[in-house]
């Protein structure tokens, strides 16, 4: 018994992974050209990778989002794309992302004014 599940679990950790991989490894793959404060990342069922981040700006904080496809290309731009620029003040808050079952970007947010969600397609 114990014997097929150390098999099946090797099974496992031998399947194929998505990730996207910079050609030069001592070079972080670059997300935005904008200062980045802080990012959190979700992978689609296709290996392509959302990445939502806050963009510190004149005093306000930006949050931003890029799609990479498997191979690390930016498709949506140099910077991404804006998602909220509403005043923030000189400090960030707690936010959570997801992704739908239609691969969707899904960022739950707040700050000093409200809450708010926001679905990318």
């Amino acid at each position: 018994m114990k014997q097929i599940r150390l098999l099946a679990a090797s099974l496992l950790l031998c399947q194929p992974l998505l990730a996207q991989w910079n050609p030069n490894t001592s070079v972080n793959l670059e997300v935005s050209t904008l200062p980045v404060a802080d990012l959190q990342t979700v992978i689609t069922s296709t290996g392509k990778t959302w990445v939502a981040f806050y963009h510190a700006n004149g005093g306000n904080y930006d949050m931003r989002a890029q799609l990479l496809d498997v191979d690390g290309t930016k498709l949506l731009g140099p910077d991404g794309m804006l998602v909220d620029n509403q005043p923030s003040g000189s400090s960030t808050a707690v936010y959570s992302i997801c992704k739908d079952a239609s691969d969707n970007l899904v960022i739950a947010l707040g700050n000093k004014l409200a809450t708010r969600k926001v679905i990318i397609r």
